[in-house]
């Protein structure tokens, strides 16, 4: 394999990093893409972090996990993709805190049954210690994240895009999927104030499986202040993006919504085809968890 990026600026330990980056993507996309397709995602991708990066040394890291995303997409986009898995991309500015936060709550809820990617328009040189924090109390891990672009393939290789504040700058294609929450940015912000955001954030992307909600003027008159919002969130429809258990995931997801936001979000479950009753023993567990279901029929 030839060196994936003769730039002189580069020390002998990234070089090495980088070819040792290019030989597991060439593992990984056997059969599927040649290796000049999948060293020039490495370089552009390098090249990406390589403008804002403080810490050099975790480049090829960096590089070679986002290479590996490019090439997920372009791979879908290509019909080279036989998964099927749902994919949900959350847009922001800086891709520090709101977009990270929902990404992760994605991947907790939805575990393996639907692919959880971000971005910014203006990328971050690391996640919003605050959001960490915030999420780690909700028992999920965000640490291990990075702020990073979007690129072509990746929104147009998405099921749903959410899109929180990123505005004009947010990329449009044409029969894509979007949706625009108003989720206040969490920069600046101590953790007290993170919490709330990360409820809205929850609140996202439990409803990544929402059907198509576009944006419209009282959703930027909904910003307003983060720690006090009446965002009313579309039906929780099962279908779109499905939760392990389809229908009762999005009932259970209402529920818990509406419960730990104490009123300041409102959601509803909706399902094609809803069950007559709800199993008795997922109507106990959450009533020991003080959420009663029947207020959230699905």
């Amino acid at each position: 394999m030839t060196d994936v990026h003769p730039s002189p600026d580069l020390s002998v330990d990234q070089r090495h990093a980088l070819l040792t980056a290019a030989r597991n993507l060439g593992r990984a996309f056997a059969g599927t893409f040649g290796t000049e397709t999948i060293e020039r995602f490495l370089h552009s991708s390098y090249d990406q972090f390589a403008i804002r990066a403080t810490v050099p040394h975790y480049l090829p890291l960096l590089a070679e996990r986002f290479t590996r995303q490019r090439l997920q997409a372009l791979a879908r986009i290509e019909g080279r993709d036989a998964g099927g898995t749902p994919i949900v991309l959350f847009l922001c500015v800086h891709n520090a805190g709101r977009s990270q936060m929902a990404l992760g709550f994605l991947r907790h809820l939805a575990g393996d049954a639907a692919i959880g990617w971000s971005g910014g328009s203006e990328p971050g040189t690391e996640i919003n210690p605050a959001a960490i924090a915030a999420m780690r109390e909700r028992g999920i891990e965000i640490s291990g994240e990075f702020p990073q672009p979007w690129t072509d393939e990746i929104v147009r290789a998405a099921d749903v895009v959410v899109t929180m504040g990123c505005g004009d700058a947010c990329p449009v294609f044409p029969g894509k999927r979007y949706e625009d929450w108003p989720v206040a940015d969490p920069e600046g912000l101590g953790l007290e104030d993170v919490r709330p955001s990360g409820t809205s954030s929850n609140a996202a992307s439990a409803s990544s499986s929402t059907g198509s909600r576009s944006r419209s003027p009282g959703d930027q008159a909904a910003i307003g202040d983060p720690r006090r919002r009446e965002t009313s969130l579309a039906d929780l429809p099962c279908r779109a993006v499905p939760l392990r258990a389809q229908c009762l995931a999005s009932a259970m997801a209402a529920a818990l919504l509406s419960h730990h936001s104490g009123g300041v979000v409102t959601a509803r479950a909706a399902c094609p085809a809803p069950d007559a009753a709800l199993p008795s023993a997922v109507v106990a567990a959450m009533t020991e968890l003080g959420v009663d279901l029947a207020d959230h029929p699905v």
